[in-house]
C-alpha cells in the first residue's frame, strides 16, 4: 500500500489533439529545459522510466498531470513570465482554468475496477512480432492483458509503490484499433475496456508515449454499468 500524491492542471486555452506536442514544448521551454523532469531527456540522451509529469487532451483543454515529487517541479512553470503556445505561428498566453491536487492510496485489492483506456499503444516493435505470431484471438488478448499488466507495474515503480500481491488484468472489450503516425512513425493504437484489481487514478497514461497524452485511464462505475445492463 503506498499514497500518492496527483496534480492536475487544466487550462482555459483549447487545442486539438494533434497540437499537443506544441503544448508540450511550451511548457517545457517555460519551465526550462534544464528541468528534466518536463521532458525526460538529460545531456546523455532519454530517461528512461514512467514520466512524472505528462501532457493531456482533456475535454479539448490542454492538460498537465503531475505525480509525486514532480509537484515539487511544477513552481518552474509557473514562476516563469513567458507562458505562451504558439500555435501556426500565433502566439497565444496559457491561462490556468482549474487545478486540482489530490491524494490516493495505492494497493492491490480482493475486488476488481472497470476502466477504459484511450489511445493505447501496447506494442514496441520486438513484442509486435512476438504478438503477430499468435494464431488464435485468445492468444493475442492474453498477450495485450500481459503487456497492460507489465504498464502498470511500470507505473507502480514510477511512483515508487512496492506491489507485493498479484496484479490481475482482463480485457472485458476492444473498442476501437486505428494505426496512427506517433514522431512519424505507425502505431497501433487502442481504445478498448479492461478490469483490474488494482485501483488506478483517473487521466493518468499507461502504455507507450503516455507523456504525449497516450493511453488515458479513466474508471468506470460498476454500478452504472450493471444498471445498464
Amino acid at each position: 500500500m503506498k499514497k500518492i500524491k496527483l496534480l492536475k492542471i487544466r487550462f482555459s486555452n483549447t487545442v486539438t489533439r494533434e497540437q499537443l506536442p506544441a503544448f508540450r514544448s511550451a511548457v517545457i521551454e517555460s519551465a526550462g529545459r534544464e528541468n528534466i523532469v518536463f521532458h525526460n531527456h538529460s545531456p546523455d540522451g532519454f530517461v528512461y522510466g514512467y514520466p512524472l509529469i505528462q501532457y493531456k487532451h482533456i475535454r479539448k483543454r490542454p492538460s498537465i498531470i503531475c505525480l509525486e515529487k514532480a509537484i515539487e517541479e511544477i513552481h518552474h512553470f509557473f514562476q516563469s513570465k513567458n507562458r505562451v503556445i504558439e500555435l501556426n505561428g500565433v502566439k497565444i498566453p496559457l491561462e490556468v482554468y482549474r487545478i486540482d491536487a489530490n491524494q490516493f492510496t495505492m494497493q492491490v485489492w480482493d475486488k476488481e475496477f472497470l476502466y477504459s483506456i484511450d489511445r493505447w499503444i501496447p506494442f514496441s516493435q520486438k513484442n509486435y512480432a512476438d504478438y503477430r505470431k499468435k494464431e488464435y484471438l485468445g492468444d493475442k488478448i492474453r498477450f495485450m492483458e500481459s503487456i497492460l499488466r507489465g504498464n502498470i507495474l511500470s507505473f507502480a515503480r514510477g511512483v515508487e509503490w512496492h506491489v507485493d500481491k498479484e496484479i490481475k488484468v482482463k480485457i472485458a472489450s476492444i473498442d476501437k484499433r486505428n494505426v496512427i503516425p506517433v514522431k512519424d512513425v505507425a502505431k497501433e493504437v487502442y481504445r478498448l475496456k479492461f478490469r483490474s484489481n488494482v485501483f488506478m487514478p483517473d487521466y493518468i497514461g499507461l502504455g507507450r508515449h503516455t507523456a504525449l497524452g497516450f493511453g488515458i485511464v479513466k474508471h468506470i462505475s460498476l454500478e452504472s454499468t450493471n444498471a445498464h445492463s
